[in-house]
């Protein structure tokens, strides 16, 4: 009798455990709602040390999204562009408000399981160097940059921003 009267114990402890922590949930969301539109609204740390945003408005800002590349990767040379509207009409049919856009040191690289090699374009600077790099093609010229870029970066963060979309 002694056994069953422990499992119950921790059976009825389990469960309002897990009660607890759904019931904490359900109110951190609500009170965390994913703001749908940025509006060019800036965002702020709620305290130093902290890593919840508000807005400017002092509203607790909830972040939500995906992760894209800034740059093309295939296995032919030079990679098809990525559908990056495509990607941002994902993130909005999701009411997501947060893409983490990051981007790719390698120019060209090989995994175990992939037969051929990827390639990455564009990057920073203009490939003008003397002598090849190591991937076949002119070494960068650290001293030239490469303005197709930063026009990239820059149309992409406003596209984001214009679906109201934190980059």
């Amino acid at each position: 009798m002694s056994k069953d009267r422990d499992w119950l114990k921790r059976k009825t402890s389990h469960t309002l455990i897990v009660a607890f922590i759904l019931i904490c949930t359900f109110l951190i969301v609500l009170y965390l709602k994913p703001v749908n539109k940025v509006d060019n609204i800036m965002l702020l740390r709620k305290e130093s040390g902290s890593s919840y945003f508000t807005n400017e408005n002092n509203d607790a800002v909830y972040l939500s999204g995906s992760d894209n590349s800034l740059k093309d990767i295939g296995p032919e040379y030079p990679p098809k562009p990525r559908d990056f509207e495509g990607k941002l009409n994902m993130i909005e049919e999701n009411n997501h408000n947060f893409m983490r856009l990051w981007t790719w040191e390698l120019t060209k690289y090989k995994y175990i399981n992939f037969p051929d090699p990827r390639y990455v374009e564009p990057f920073p600077w203009q490939r003008t160097g003397e002598g090849m790099a190591l991937d076949g093609r002119p070494k960068f010229d650290l001293t030239q940059f490469n303005q197709t870029f930063f026009d990239r970066l820059r149309s992409r963060v406003i596209l984001a921003g214009d679906k109201g979309i934190y980059v």
